[in-house]
């Protein structure tokens, strides 16, 4: 797998549905090795800390691949790196289908370990021109997800990614996704989620209201 982009951007005030708000979505590739902390890479900033940021929402990835994808859908050949607000572009495999909870990868000097889903809001569909957008980018399938930072150091474009580590007895990406939105009431699926032991506790709490529901 490889590293081919680095996208990072500072909150800007924008106004969506005649409300100002901030948003970081706005994100532009950059050059040379970059600086990884625990909470962002340097220069990168989120807005809304209660949805992004954080230590389990440290750094967001998108797989290259999607974007021939929605090339097609967008009826356009200009989409730039970052454009969906994700901060890394990666090629080679980080498809939700295979990507574990709890997955640890190299790029660079630094150590990630995938989190959790990465889900569209009304900001995305600002960013992509209509808020009928923000469904079908859900429902594709191919809405990235979060690393966290193991290690702190530095990343480039052009690094290799090296997955190091492959949990056991965890979740893939695509299975939060489809409980979340799809089958609601699968029991099992939902007792599959909430036993994992590196999901999330808030990602945990939404699942047991789902299952207790049922």
């Amino acid at each position: 797998m490889i590293l081919d982009s680095i996208s990072v951007g500072l909150p800007k005030e924008v106004e969506i549905n005649g409300k100002k708000m901030l948003t970081s979505i706005f994100k532009e590739p950059v050059m040379g090795a970059q600086e990884v902390t625990f909470t962002n890479i340097i220069g990168d900033k989120q807005s809304d800390l209660n949805v992004h940021g954080g230590p389990t929402r440290a750094i967001s990835v998108y797989a290259s691949e999607y974007y021939s994808y929605w090339k097609e859908q967008l009826g356009t050949n200009d989409l730039p790196w970052g454009y969906f607000g994700e901060n890394l572009n990666i090629s080679g495999g980080v498809f939700e289908e295979t990507i574990n909870v709890g997955d640890r990868f190299t790029i660079g000097t630094v150590e990630l370990e995938a989190v959790q889903s990465r889900f569209p809001c009304v900001k995305l569909g600002y960013k992509m021109g209509s808020q009928k957008w923000v469904k079908p980018f859900l429902h594709s399938g191919k809405t990235g997800f979060y690393f966290g930072v193991i290690k702190e150091g530095t990343i480039s474009p052009g690094d290799q990614v090296t997955q190091i580590h492959a949990e056991k007895d965890s979740i893939t990406i695509a299975e939060i996704t489809d409980a979340y939105l799809i089958n609601k009431d699968n029991k099992a699926l939902l007792e599959k989620a909430i036993g994992v032991e590196k999901l999330t506790q808030s990602w945990k709490d939404h699942f047991i209201k789902q299952l207790e529901s049922l």
